[in-house]
């Protein structure tokens, strides 16, 4: 590995390791490395970090260097921990601000919890000595908010109190469960859910509470991570081969082992001067990035929460069941893919050329189009015909790629005969001269594809292989006379 030079490669090689994160800490990411300012004039802040007898060897500078790290809890940020550097990298170690969002006066931070890792730091260690020293950190906040949970619930709010007791006790739960109290002042960025969430319900109106004297709402958000165990046949359908490349498909079955991990955010809303009061339920969903638009797609819909009747316990049993039929879905349109495919090279066997056996994504024929009846058999030359399978085949439908080599046409030059020195002026009988010319490729989709994918795997290859020759004949008679 190469070692980090400056701060920004630092930045880079940190913000690469948080997004390969473990898989609940990626969806949402907890942490994230902002963007390193130029330096900039700041006063220097104490080294509180350095023993006593070090003071004097700190050096004297007008600009720090800051790298910045954004720690969230429950999806939501709760701190920033900037570290701050005289020079990019310094042989000292950093100055350390860890910066509460809202502010809280309560949380108290004592340098101890970094203090193996400033005591080992060293330039050229700084990316695992910093990733050790935000993940401490970030330890010490969970447990912080979770206290501060269980103190503003106990005696105040049953149902709070009773999701986060029982919700442990899902089978699906695999991991900590974060529980962060947000007080009004951020209730604005509790529904805020990063691309890769895919919400239970439609967005709902802002609560009307001026006849509380306030609009604005405290929260208790919970982040579940759940595992979603996936049965053996459908996860040899959805891994991909040890060889592949690769692709959409391989990315789905590369994110997965026998498990498929989700993670659901529970925020509980009541008003600030009434904890007591639970006055509604806002959930989201998190799934790893490749499964996004492939369950989307299954029209898979979470159930909605009801949390006035329904424990939250049962709600998420009721996610893990509807995601794993979902996953089914995927797995057996995996299998009739492969068998689509398999069953079309087989029907094309006498002009293969190519068939992708890892993926079932491309075919590639070779089709010599028989002449029409408006060109000679000396204008036709074969098609390199070939079939590209969406992600989402048979549900989508293939794309087919039409390619010729050069095209050579007779074209006829008249020339003229001189006897004697002399031009009699007549031109002689044209000569046949071959024009060779490049025809652009043709792409295509077929037509009425859900009418034409009807019935079995059997009778949608017929129609697949009469769809392609027919394209293949029709297009090589189009370009084939110009």
């Amino acid at each position: 590995m190469t070692k980090p030079n400056n701060l920004n490669d630092i930045a880079r090689a940190l913000a690469k390791r948080f997004a390969a994160g473990p898989p609940h800490a990626s969806f949402p990411q907890s942490l994230h490395v902002l963007p390193v300012p130029l330096a900039v004039p700041l006063p220097l802040p104490l080294h509180k970090s350095l023993p006593a007898h070090l003071q004097p060897l700190i050096p004297t500078s007008t600009t720090n260097h800051v790298l910045t790290i954004a720690i969230s809890l429950a999806a939501r940020p709760v701190a920033h921990l900037e570290l701050i550097f005289p020079s990019s990298p310094s042989s000292f170690p950093p100055d350390l601000i860890l910066t509460s969002i809202p502010h809280d006066p309560r949380l108290q931070v004592s340098l101890d919890l970094v203090k193996p890792q400033l005591l080992a730091w060293h330039p050229d260690k700084a990316v695992d000595l910093i990733d050790a020293m935000a993940r401490a950190v970030q330890a010490h906040l969970r447990a912080y908010h979770r206290a501060s949970v269980e103190r503003l619930v106990a005696g105040h709010n049953d149902r709070v109190a009773f999701d986060l007791a029982t919700a442990a006790t899902a089978v699906a739960i695999d991991g900590d469960i974060d529980a962060v109290y947000f007080p009004p002042a951020s209730s604005a960025s509790t529904s805020s859910p990063p691309s890769n969430a895919l919400a239970a319900t439609a967005p709902r109106a802002p609560f009307d509470m001026n006849r509380n004297g306030s609009d604005e709402f405290a929260s208790v958000s919970l982040l579940l991570p759940l595992s979603i165990p996936l049965d053996p046949a459908t996860v040899a359908s959805l891994s991909p081969p040890p060889s592949s490349s690769s692709s959409p498909t391989n990315a789905i079955g590369s994110c997965i082992s026998t498990h498929l991990p989700v993670a659901v955010l529970v925020d509980h809303l009541f008003p600030p001067h009434a904890p007591a009061t639970l006055a509604d339920v806002r959930v989201s969903h998190w799934l790893p990035e490749p499964w996004v638009a492939r369950l989307a797609d299954t029209a898979v819909k979470f159930p909605t929460y009801a949390y006035q009747s329904a424990p939250l316990v049962d709600y998420l049993a009721s996610v893990a069941q509807v995601v794993g039929k979902a996953v089914k879905v995927v797995a057996s349109s995996g299998a009739a893919r492969k068998d689509i495919v398999s069953k079309l090279a087989r029907a094309f066997a006498e002009c293969l050329i190519e068939a992708d056996t890892q993926t079932y994504s491309t075919l590639a024929v070779l089709i010599d189009p028989s002449p029409s009846s408006s060109s000679s058999a000396s204008d036709t030359h074969p098609v390199l015909a070939t079939l590209v399978f969406p992600d989402r085949f048979p549900a989508d439908p293939p794309v087919l790629i039409l390619r010729a080599p050069t095209l050579s046409t007779a074209a006829s030059t008249p020339t003229s005969s001189t006897s004697s020195g002399s031009s009699s002026g007549s031109p002689a009988p044209a000569s046949p001269v071959t024009v060779a010319r490049s025809v652009p490729e043709y792409t295509t989709r077929p037509k009425m594809w859900s009418v034409l994918r009807g019935g079995a795997n059997a009778e949608l290859v017929g129609r697949l292989k009469g769809w392609v020759v027919e394209e293949a004949g029709g297009w090589m008679a189009r370009v084939g006379g110009k």
